[in-house]
Protein backbone atom coordinates (compact mmCIF):
# COMPACT_ATOMS: atom_id res chain seq x y z
CA UNK A 1 0.00 0.00 0.00
CA UNK A 2 2.72 2.61 0.64
CA UNK A 3 4.04 2.22 -2.76
CA UNK A 4 0.84 3.75 -4.27
CA UNK A 5 1.41 6.79 -1.83
CA UNK A 6 3.73 9.48 -3.82
CA UNK A 7 1.74 8.25 -7.14
CA UNK A 8 -1.78 9.54 -5.35
CA UNK A 9 0.56 12.51 -3.78
CA UNK A 10 0.82 13.06 -7.26
CA UNK A 11 -2.37 13.03 -8.32
CA UNK A 12 -3.26 15.14 -6.31
CA UNK A 13 -0.99 17.42 -7.20
CA UNK A 14 -2.07 17.39 -10.88
CA UNK A 15 -5.52 17.88 -9.28
CA UNK A 16 -4.47 21.01 -7.76
CA UNK A 17 -2.36 22.30 -10.50
CA UNK A 18 -5.94 21.80 -13.26
CA UNK A 19 -7.74 23.46 -10.14
CA UNK A 20 -5.14 26.72 -10.33
CA UNK A 21 -4.98 26.70 -13.77
CA UNK A 22 -8.66 26.31 -14.65
CA UNK A 23 -11.07 27.48 -12.13
CA UNK A 24 -8.94 29.93 -10.03
CA UNK A 25 -6.37 31.32 -12.92
CA UNK A 26 -3.44 32.10 -10.35
CA UNK A 27 -1.15 29.54 -10.80
CA UNK A 28 1.28 32.66 -11.22
CA UNK A 29 0.43 33.88 -7.72
CA UNK A 30 1.39 30.17 -6.03
CA UNK A 31 4.65 29.92 -8.19
CA UNK A 32 6.21 28.99 -5.21
CA UNK A 33 4.00 25.92 -4.28
CA UNK A 34 4.29 24.54 -7.76
CA UNK A 35 8.21 24.86 -7.45
CA UNK A 36 8.15 23.25 -4.03
CA UNK A 37 5.44 20.56 -5.32
CA UNK A 38 7.59 19.87 -8.79
CA UNK A 39 10.28 19.44 -6.74
CA UNK A 40 9.05 16.67 -4.59
CA UNK A 41 7.85 15.00 -7.33
CA UNK A 42 11.13 14.94 -9.14
CA UNK A 43 13.07 13.68 -5.64
CA UNK A 44 10.58 10.99 -5.76
CA UNK A 45 11.45 9.97 -9.13
CA UNK A 46 14.93 9.96 -8.58
CA UNK A 47 14.33 7.73 -5.13
CA UNK A 48 12.14 5.67 -7.01
CA UNK A 49 13.92 4.53 -9.68
CA UNK A 50 16.98 4.02 -7.87
CA UNK A 51 15.10 1.89 -5.13
CA UNK A 52 13.78 -0.17 -8.56
CA UNK A 53 17.03 -0.58 -10.20
CA UNK A 54 18.93 -2.38 -6.91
Amino acid sequence: MRIFMPFVFALLFLGWLVYRLIIQKDLKANRNDLYTGLFFIVVWVVLYSWLWAS
